[in-house]
């Protein structure tokens, strides 16, 4: 877990400054309008530990929110996030909204934890909830990049 300033580069890697792609959506005043958005301000959330904005874009059948207290996330998402170093976010590919209203982000994050580094790739699925896109499932997948 780090902090980011807000005129640093966003570390989900678009090349925007910080305050002007996932900041306003890590601090709630906008939500993301597409599922690669979401995908990449969760990645920032994680970077720099923002549990709040992790619990409120899962959607309420995941298994990491189902059940569970926003402060017992918290606690569980932070202990996690202090533990990682996000360093980077590759994004592969990219599908649309499909005719089950699922959209799907391929992606693969380097990091650190401790003294080893590694990568962890994943197929992520996104669904909309009240109009706003929301994470829904991932599952691990093999890297190709």
């Amino acid at each position: 877990m780090r902090k980011i300033e807000r005129n640093e580069p966003c570390p989900c890697g678009s090349g925007v400054k910080f305050k002007k792609c996932c900041a306003p959506a890590l601090e709630g005043m906008t939500w993301p309008d597409t599922a690669e958005a979401l995908m990449r301000s969760r990645y920032s959330a994680f970077v720099v530990g923002n549990t709040a904005h992790l619990y409120r874009t899962t959607h309420p059948e995941n298994d990491q929110v189902k059940g569970i207290s926003p402060e017992q996330f918290a606690q569980d998402t932070l202990q996690f996030c202090k533990a990682i170093n996000f360093t980077k976010l590759t994004i592969h590919q990219v599908w649309p909204e499909d005719e089950h209203g699922i959209a799907r982000v391929h992606f693969t994050t380097e990091y650190e934890a401790g003294e080893k580094q590694d990568t962890m790739s994943e197929l992520s699925e996104f669904a909309r909830l009240n109009g706003r896109w929301v994470y829904t499932q991932g599952e691990e997948s093999a890297h190709q990049g």
